[in-house]
């Protein structure tokens, strides 16, 4: 006996490919009604989980363009120079690395993509975004994010 058919050929996979940047404000909307439901204070019609509130200074930014490249290059060959890679490229990591599995250990490697100082602000950005280093001193590149 066979599984259900799919007329419409959207399987689990290929929904979350096409909807994964979706997601992640879904979820946080109800983390944060969540949070303040537990908190005791339960979203008014005037105070909504994701209405803008006040700043602590004024803003000057009047857009932000968020990239989600689902399957895209990683931020490492785009935007994050990493020139000690370059210098012990095809050498055994020197250090202690958790691995799963016997065959992940190997040589370390440079990224295959140049980096060059672009604009007058000297941003690193690599050869695959040419546009991007034409506009390099209108943008803002953040490299100092954490999370928790």
């Amino acid at each position: 006996m066979t599984g259900p058919t799919n007329h419409f050929g959207l399987n689990r996979r290929l929904f979350l490919n096409g909807c994964a940047g979706s997601l992640g404000p879904l979820a946080l909307a109800h983390l944060l009604k969540c949070e303040r439901a537990v908190a005791g204070a339960g979203p008014s019609a005037k105070e909504h989980p994701l209405a803008a509130g006040s700043a602590d200074h004024p803003t000057r930014a009047r857009a932000v363009i968020s990239l989600f490249q689902n399957g895209g290059p990683s931020q490492m060959d785009l935007f994050d120079p990493k020139p000690m890679l370059n210098r012990f490229h095809g050498q055994p990591y020197p250090g202690d690395l958790e691995t799963h599995f016997h065959e992940q250990v190997g040589n370390v490697l440079a990224s295959p993509f140049r980096f060059a100082k672009c604009g007058d602000c000297g941003m690193e950005l690599s050869e695959l975004l040419p546009h991007t280093a034409k506009i390099a001193d209108q943008i803002t590149l953040v490299r100092s994010m954490k999370t928790l």
